[in-house]
């Protein structure tokens, strides 16, 4: 949830830029990075994958996530959600996005079409 509000308050301050954050696995952990048109790479955060999964859903596009399944969020400049893919496949921004992390326990993050995140599903 950080780093997609992050991302969003990025896109809200940066006019003059795109800002998206993708999240992919690389190895055993999970990267999460922030990036925009114009500065590039601006943060990336790895965190241990320790046997999660994870699944990502946009309107009718759902998928699990992996090195090579990434989801991309990308803002616009009032920080709403303006893209969503799941791998190549376009998902619904103005459906926001569930995202579940299942290991150990389960867990779930909404992003909602305002670029929004919070803990839980989306309602």
């Amino acid at each position: 949830a950080a780093e997609v509000r992050f991302a969003r308050q990025l896109a809200a301050a940066r006019s003059d830029a795109v800002v998206s954050v993708t999240v992919d696995r690389v190895g055993d952990a999970w990267r999460l990075r922030t990036s925009s048109d114009v500065d590039g790479v601006v943060r990336t955060e790895l965190v241990s994958a320790d046997d999660t999964a994870l699944q990502a859903a946009s309107g009718a596009v759902s998928a699990s996530l992996d090195a090579a399944t990434a989801l991309t969020l990308v803002f616009d400049h009032a920080g709403d959600l303006a893209t969503v893919l799941i791998g190549a496949v376009p998902g619904a921004p103005d459906s926001g996005v569930n995202l579940t992390v299942a290991g150990d326990s389960t867990r779930r993050l909404c992003v909602y079409p305002s670029g929004y995140a919070h803990a839980g599903a989306c309602s």
